[in-house]
């Protein structure tokens, strides 16, 4: 195989990364694309694991499931869970900082709620997502 850029035949197949590289440019020739098979999760207690369809993205949460969470264990010091409480606060409050932002993730909670409350399916909550974010990009949602 050849580099398109420098015409070199001096081309790689890094098996852990799994690119092809021209090792005189370094041009990255084909890249791996993301699997799409289900991930396999055993939850603590449990011997069977269950498989989980996901692509790490999440249209029912305003960030798409990308962002961080901080959790806060049971066993940690009164100090340290004061510390705690103060990083979460400042962690939701960085994550939308636009008015839109604002607006978008706490309609998304509503719309969690509501889907919650009635026992709806994921996938109808995704639909649900899906065209709420299609309504504030065309400006039909004026607010909330």
């Amino acid at each position: 195989m050849n580099c398109p850029s420098c015409e070199s035949t001096s081309v790689i197949f890094d098996e852990f990364q799994g690119e092809k590289i021209c090792t005189r440019c370094g041009l990255v020739l084909t890249e791996k694309h993301p699997s799409l098979a289900p991930e396999w999760h055993t939850e603590p207690g449990s011997e069977a694991g269950r498989a989980e369809m996901t692509t790490g993205r999440d249209i029912t949460r305003h960030d798409m499931g990308l962002g961080s969470e901080i959790g806060m264990g049971r066993d940690l010091s009164p100090r340290s869970r004061a510390k705690m409480r103060r990083l979460r606060k400042w962690h939701r409050r960085s994550q939308a900082v636009t008015y839109q932002e604002k607006s978008l993730r706490q309609a998304l909670m509503d719309l969690d709620k509501l889907c919650e409350d009635l026992s709806l399916s994921k996938s109808v909550k995704a639909e649900v997502s899906s065209l709420y974010r299609k309504a504030k990009v065309a400006w039909v949602t004026p607010g909330r």
